[in-house]
């Protein structure tokens, strides 16, 4: 259990090491390809190019251009495996057959994207949960870096099959987000830091203001993923996967999102957040120290100096006391005592064999 005066310690230890280091508050780490997009019409969803190819698999239909099959070997075979996983892990005991589209780039996501409906211009990929149809993109939109094809599909596929979890029921988007993140599995380092960071700052965001840092930019927004995340995480791990589970089924059967957390847990939302922000407070308590890039070195370099320094002055103290206790000694003996220790430290006798004070 940590006391005031430990956390206390905790923090400025914490500060030390962030003034040493440079490191900032939070990092990039919300995914930044993914949305919902409602669309209910099958009319506006462009066909497929010649060029591409369709993979039926048991529970879902994957589209891609024929070029790029090399890139997609390492994913589209375990595909099926991971909508059973995620379909376990939100009650659904059977799934409907989902569609795919992976493309090259955003230009071709927005190609084939329905009409009516296009993808964000920051996403690398797209869920269409009216339509059981995701779309994900090889490249992310502005940097044009490869993006992980098989983790954004996760991220994807999981709003889609979220949406019959709840069985349409509204909810917030922080909840689709960071059911998504967390089935996914995107960039935990990234927002193991950016949370603890919040944590130890006390920056962290309440549940009913997160779905507007959603539509933030830069540290709020990668706060909002990593904050909405770490709730469902909590939640599932203090009171178990079952009772999450029978918090989706009762959204399935009609209940509003706020009367299920409360009919499941006896609680209502705001209670459980409060003992989230308690657990997440003090176990993100000296995170910073490690999770930051390069903390801990700078930290322990400066310690070492210290160490050094307080070394060397107690190492001179020692002789300063070992030369007065000798100074009451009379004779040769004491004369070649201090001449040999302190010619040991470097410095000249005189030419009578002694040593210049």
């Amino acid at each position: 259990m940590t006391t005031p005066a430990s956390k206390l310690a905790a923090r400025i230890a914490v500060c030390f090491a962030a003034i040493l280091s440079g490191a900032p508050v939070a990092a990039q780490t919300s995914p930044a390809h993914s949305d919902v997009v409602q669309a209910d019409s099958l009319e506006g969803i462009p066909r497929l190019p010649p060029a591409y190819r369709v993979h039926a698999l048991a529970s879902i239909e994957v589209a891609f251009p024929a070029t790029m099959e090399p890139l997609l070997r390492a994913t589209i075979p375990y595909l099926d495996a991971d909508i059973r996983t995620i379909a376990a892990h939100l009650g659904l005991a059977s799934t409907p057959t989902l569609r795919l589209r992976i493309v090259p780039d955003t230009d071709a996501l927005r190609a084939l994207a329905p009409s009516n409906a296009p993808p964000p211009a920051y996403a690398s990929g797209v869920a269409y949960p009216g339509l059981r149809l995701a779309l994900v993109s090889a490249r992310e939109p502005i940097a044009l870096a490869a993006t992980d094809v098989r983790r954004v599909s996760q991220h994807e596929i999981a709003h889609l099959l979220l949406e019959d979890a709840v069985g349409g029921t509204p909810i917030p988007r922080w909840f689709s987000e960071g059911i998504a993140v967390q089935l996914s599995a995107e960039r935990q380092f990234e927002r193991f830091r950016t949370l603890a960071w919040a944590a130890f700052t006390r920056r962290l965001v309440h549940l009913r203001d997160l779905d507007e840092a959603f539509a933030a930019s830069g540290d709020r927004v990668d706060l909002a993923y990593a904050e909405a995340t770490d709730v469902l995480d909590w939640l599932v791990r203090t009171r178990g996967p079952e009772r999450f589970r029978g918090l989706l089924a009762r959204m399935r059967s009609g209940d509003p999102f706020d009367v299920s957390f409360a009919e499941t847990y006896g609680q209502s939302l705001r209670q459980l957040e409060l003992e989230w922000r308690d657990d997440a407070e003090g176990r993100f308590l000296m995170a910073p120290l490690w999770a930051s890039s390069g903390a801990l070195w700078t930290l322990a370099a400066a310690l070492l100096v210290v160490g050094f320094l307080r070394l060397r002055a107690r190492s001179r103290s020692t002789l300063e006391r070992w030369r007065r206790e000798e100074a009451g000694v009379d004779g040769p003996r004491a004369r070649a005592f201090t001449t040999g220790l302190r010619g040991s430290l470097g410095e000249a006798p005189n030419s009578d064999g002694s040593v210049l004070p």
